[in-house]
């Protein structure tokens, strides 16, 4: 019977929810229609969406109440009659385990049904049941030390208030866990939704640089960085590139390399700055093919950009003479190249051999708009090598822009110019949309991820009835059951958020750094405002569970109980 009842339920609210959606489908394009790229989005229903979500929330509803209906197959009538005395009856635990696995195995498939990959969905199930068992070790910790060290020389409410968290019937593990779960819920969507918008601001925008000139030759760089600022237009980089190749590595040649590891003439190599999409190949022992083959644009000078932070050695910006020749190389480019502080790498500049050393190894941000090096030397080393040079600036308006560049093509006909303002007006308002959709699907799980959170607080509400009824029958005010509530409630959210939001920070962490392969740069005031605003509504909705206790009479609170 009650099976049924509870799947009538979830039916009707699987149907409501499915009816809901299919309006928001309908009414969302028109409502972000100038966020759309296309003209006309189709708004016809689909009856297969909506027979999955119905469903998955009868599933749900179904699956999750099998628990509680497992324990009252074998409690026999007369211990229905007398509930208060006596030890309750062992349920039939091989019934339960079999429950807790079925809701495992539903939980898993229907993770790997929205993700579409065991691995990520196994990942997700390892994560959730790694936070619900600190969780719950946290509230088993909480219980054990307020037990055995209970401070028993403290007024009467903190007395009353703490002893509530170990008594018998108490909901501390239950309120720990749920609000834990929904805390790092939450705390972990705004970390994600920040590090997510943070990629997505893309460089172009503000003060970032959309001019670049090159193939400046050294006679003219000069009169063509007067130029610029005769425009109003900041000098912002003004670079020298000189072309290079790598001929040896540590006395090794290609040919060397390609007689002990020919598995490597078949690599694709990666990208322009030498990344590779996925992990590397299983075959790839030796050093990269693309090493040898690709000519590195490098450049001299003294000091480190914005864009780039030293992760191995030392940056020696200053070569001196009789001193081996520092180079610094790029994350990337030591992985290719197998190198360390200390290799020897011969580079031919020209026909000139130049033998270098790995002094350091820099991590370079390739995404931003601006000139970045595979390959740095020292100053002192490549000046007088053939080079050309690189000048980038930023235009304010397209009539100065078009100023500029006329007067530059009749100066020196011979120097190109690049004038990004529109691909990155076109390209920001695209990344733009793109952060209004992370925004919007993170507003329906937050949403969600409150309605969880007030749920498991409301369901505290008969856990302190009969202590708090006890309390007024035998004269205590008002006051002090508020004050005996509301510091349990406090105790239970501050407990349980902070878990959660260190829980989500180790979360988050492993999202962006194994997920999204981005840097994890968290905000840490959202985590502070959501401890406060979760503790906040605990303590709130804890205190609005008890107020019928004081508004009505203790026998008639009782009455309504029974």
């Amino acid at each position: 019977v009650y099976l049924v009842q509870v799947a009538g339920i979830g039916l009707l609210g699987a149907v409501v929810g499915a009816t809901a959606g299919a309006l928001i489908q309908k009414v969302l394009p028109w409502a972000v229609r100038d966020l759309l790229p296309i003209e006309e989005v189709s708004t016809d229903f689909s009856w297969m969406a909506i027979g999955q979500g119905i469903a998955l929330g009868l599933s749900v509803a179904v699956l999750f109440a099998l628990l509680p209906l497992s324990g009252i197959l074998r409690t026999s009538p007369l211990r229905t009659l007398r509930a208060s005395f006596g030890e309750a009856e062992n349920s039939d635990r091989l019934l339960r385990w079999s429950v807790y696995s079925l809701i495992t195995a539903a939980v898993y498939g229907f993770t790997w049904w929205l993700i579409g990959s065991w691995r990520e969905a196994g990942y997700f199930m390892g994560g959730v049941t790694a936070a619900f068992l600190i969780l719950f070790g946290v509230a088993r910790l909480l219980t054990f030390l307020l037990r055995n060290f209970f401070p028993k020389k403290w007024s009467y409410v903190w007395r009353q208030g703490i002893a509530n968290l170990f008594r018998p019937e108490n909901q501390t593990v239950l309120l720990v866990v749920t609000i834990g779960l929904g805390t790092m819920l939450l705390s972990t969507l705004f970390l994600i939704q920040n590090l997510l918008l943070k990629q997505v601001e893309f460089s172009g925008s503000g003060n970032q640089p959309n001019m670049i000139l090159f193939d400046i030759q050294t006679v003219d760089k000069d009169q063509v960085a007067q130029l610029v600022r005769t425009y109003g237009m900041p000098l912002m980089q003004q670079v020298s590139v000189v072309t290079t190749r790598v001929e040896s590595i540590d006395g090794r040649t290609k040919a060397q390399e390609e007689a002990e590891h020919p598995e490597n003439k078949e690599d694709e190599g990666g990208d322009r700055n030498g990344r590779r999409e996925g992990p590397p190949r299983e075959e790839e022992k030796g050093i990269a093919h693309w090493v040898w083959d690709r000519e590195y644009r490098v450049t001299f000078r003294d000091t480190l950009i914005d864009t780039e932070q030293i992760t191995e050695g030392a940056w020696t910006g200053v070569h001196m003479p009789g001193q081996p020749i520092k180079i610094s190389i790029s994350n990337n480019v030591q992985r290719a190249m197998k190198a360390k502080i200390g290799t020897r790498i011969t580079f031919n500049v020209q026909g000139t051999r130049i033998e270098t050393e790995v002094g350091s190894v820099r991590k370079v941000d390739f995404g931003r708009v601006q000139t970045n090096f595979l390959i740095v030397f020292p100053t002192g080393v490549l000046e007088k090598a053939p080079q050309f040079h690189v000048v980038v600036s930023r235009v304010e308006s397209a009539e100065q822009s078009a100023r500029f560049q006329s007067e530059l093509v009749q100066r020196y006909p011979g120097i190109s110019a690049i004038d990004l303002t529109q691909i990155l007006k076109s390209v920001d308002e695209v990344l733009r949309k793109v952060s209004f959709v992370i925004r919007f699907m993170a507003l329906f799980s937050i949403l969600t991820g409150l309605l969880v959170l007030l749920s498991s607080i409301y369901q505290g509400k008969f856990a302190r009835i009969r202590e708090s009824v006890l309390l007024r029958t035998l004269g205590a005010s008002r006051r002090q059951i508020l004050s005996i509530n509301a510091l349990e409630y406090f105790l239970l959210g501050a407990l349980s958020c902070l878990a959660g939001v260190g829980l989500s920070v180790a979360g988050a962490w492993a999202l962006a750094h194994f997920a999204f392969k981005i840097p994890f740069e968290p905000q840490w005031w959202p985590l502070g405002a959501t401890f406060l605003v979760i503790t906040a509504l605990t303590v709130i909705i804890g205190l609005l569970n008890s107020r019928d206790v004081l508004r009505k009479p203790p026998l008639e609170v009782l009455r309504a109980e029974v």
